[in-house]
């Protein structure tokens, strides 16, 4: 019988161990993903100042709506967390 009890508390925290290793693991994607978007958004300004420079205004209409998009897409996520 004693047996049995201690197979089952080594069951349920191995089962807890995996489960905090599956959270770790899906926050570092999310992470890495954000910072991807990060970068999006940076390049994508600076693609507009410099088409901007170089006078090709539909480019720089472009880059300015697709940084736009994705700074609102930040933004109204954080108005969605700080609302829960």
């Amino acid at each position: 019988m004693a047996k049995r009890a201690v197979r089952k508390k080594d069951h349920k925290k191995e089962i807890s161990v995996l489960k905090q290793k599956d959270e770790f693991k899906s926050r570092n994607a999310k992470r890495i993903f954000f910072i991807f978007l990060d970068i999006i958004i940076l390049v994508s300004f600076a693609l507009a100042i410099y088409f901007t420079l170089i006078m090709d205004y539909t480019r720089v209409i472009l880059f300015l709506v697709l940084g736009s998009l994705l700074l609102l897409f930040f933004i109204m996520r954080k108005l969605v967390k700080q609302k829960r």
